[in-house]
């Protein structure tokens, strides 16, 4: 606090001159009896008081002295004059910070009435408090928002996922932020993972198709596990069993093969990816196992139409295992047992629509 004050004038001020000093007197208002805080000597009229309290009210006066005998006089006439808020002193205390969600955290936070005290506040009163946030470990700067004297709680949102922060806080007036509290520390949840980057789905025979896979491009959360559903998209009407796997992987195992699937059949690979929070988006993608031989013509009936032509009837497999295109048929006399001596049908007699008429036989032969 700077004081100042008019120089002793003999033509208006009461007493002799000359004045060799003068004396500043203070004390807080209200108090009973001043002290000297400082002497100056004329022609200097100001004096700088340091060491006071912040926000508080203090009553002033000069006494001025001649040399000789009972040359001090008397107190002059009194001003008072209140001291500058200063930061508080006091902080509050973050009560607790719960987790809500993967991006947002709630703070709360009390403040006792010791800390709201002239004394402790240095200043009228509270004006706001600033909560200061960052991701726990970092020295980065603090992030900062800021909120009435009257809350108590405020919701911190926009965080990342599956992160942990330190959070403090500051209790405000007129002249600046107070000292931090104590941090806290809480983790935002975690989020589902993106879909795996790419997938892959090959035949390598009629049985078996090899399935690969990457991990998703961007990751917010540390992934658990890769989940594969595999499954038969089409019916197949020789099989006794619908395909059907669900498997969990480690994260660092990206290929399975699939086996004993059945063949030119359709299927489905799905993968997803893992977080403690669950399965994330799923890729898929389809694959068509190789063909394999079929299984032998049914109904095959024989009819004789003269003594030159036979008529051979059949129906197609009950298993085609893929794309019938021709059929081969086989003959021989049917006292040779021996049937490395058949012999295929002409190409010009083989039809494939189930029914063929077999020519240029032997008459009479027997088959």
């Amino acid at each position: 606090m700077k004081v100042n004050w008019y120089d002793w004038d003999s033509s208006v001020d009461i007493g002799d001159d000359p004045i060799e000093q003068y004396e500043l007197w203070y004390k807080v208002t209200g108090d009973d009896e001043f002290e000297e805080y400082d002497t100056t000597i004329p022609p200097q009229t100001t004096i700088l008081v340091t060491g006071l309290a912040p926000y508080t009210s203090y009553t002033l006066a000069v006494k001025t002295y001649r040399p000789g005998e009972g040359g001090g006089g008397e107190l002059g006439p009194d001003v008072r004059e209140q001291t500058l808020c200063d930061v508080p002193l006091g902080k509050p205390t973050v009560e607790t910070a719960r987790t809500i969600s993967k991006n947002e955290i709630v703070v709360f936070w009390e403040v006792d009435d010791t800390d709201l005290e002239p004394k402790t506040l240095q200043c009228e009163s509270v004006t706001s408090y600033t909560i200061y946030y960052r991701v726990a470990g970092t020295q980065t700067d603090y992030d900062q928002i800021i909120v009435g004297p009257d809350e108590t709680s405020f919701l911190l949102d926009g965080l990342d996922p599956c992160t942990e922060y330190e959070i403090s806080m500051s209790m405000d007036n007129a002249a600046g932020n107070g000292q931090l509290s104590d941090s806290v520390f809480n983790t935002t949840l975690s989020s589902t993972p993106q879909e795996v980057e790419w997938l892959s789905a090959d035949a390598i025979s009629s049985s078996d198709i090899k399935i690969r896979w990457s991990l998703p491009a961007t990751v917010d959360c540390p992934l658990e596990s890769n989940k594969l559903d595999f499954q038969q998209e089409t019916t197949y009407e020789c099989g006794d069993r619908q395909i059907f796997e669900s498997i969990y992987f480690d994260t660092n195992q990206l290929e399975y093969l699939v086996t004993n699937l059945y063949a030119f059949s359709i299927y489905r690979a799905t993968v997803t990816a893992y977080t403690n929070a669950g399965g994330g988006i799923p890729r898929s993608t389809i694959e068509i196992t190789h063909e394999s031989v079929p299984t032998a013509p049914r109904d095959v009936l024989a009819n004789g139409l003269s003594e030159m032509k036979i008529e051979v009837t059949w129906t197609a497999p009950r298993c085609p295992n893929g794309t019938v295109n021709s059929y081969i048929l086989l003959y021989w006399e049917s006292l040779d047992q021996n049937i490395t001596n058949a012999v295929a049908a002409p190409q010009d007699c083989l039809r494939l629509h189930k029914r063929i008429q077999l020519c240029d036989w032997r008459p009479a032969a027997r088959n």
